[in-house]
């Protein structure tokens, strides 16, 4: 059995954060407020089931489980550097972000 306090439940065209004790065909709230009734179905497979996650949801549930809120994008290769107190290394500034294409 899960200790999770939250699961994800697809909700219109997001992913949202609901209690882990929501059964199905019941109502209840997602994290970020909206109100939702449970599926009595399993939701969709990949990749019908891939939806963005609601960023108010993600929020809520990282502070609950005590996991830090997620930066917006990923750090520059500049930011990087900066931060290690070197220049970029000629890969790093070049390296198009994985979900980007080249």
């Amino acid at each position: 059995m899960s200790s999770r306090q939250f699961r994800w439940l697809p909700h219109e065209g997001h992913r949202h954060a609901v209690q882990t004790d929501l059964v199905a065909g019941r109502g209840g709230t997602t994290l970020c407020g909206l109100a939702v009734t449970a599926p009595t179905h399993p939701p969709p497979r990949y990749p019908d089931g891939c939806r963005p996650t609601c960023a108010l949801c993600d929020a809520a549930w990282r502070r609950a489980e005590g996991i830090p809120i997620r930066a917006e994008g990923r750090p520059s290769a500049k930011s990087v550097a900066d931060a290690r107190g070197k220049p970029p290394r000629e890969s790093e500034s070049k390296r198009p972000h994985p979900r980007q294409s080249p």
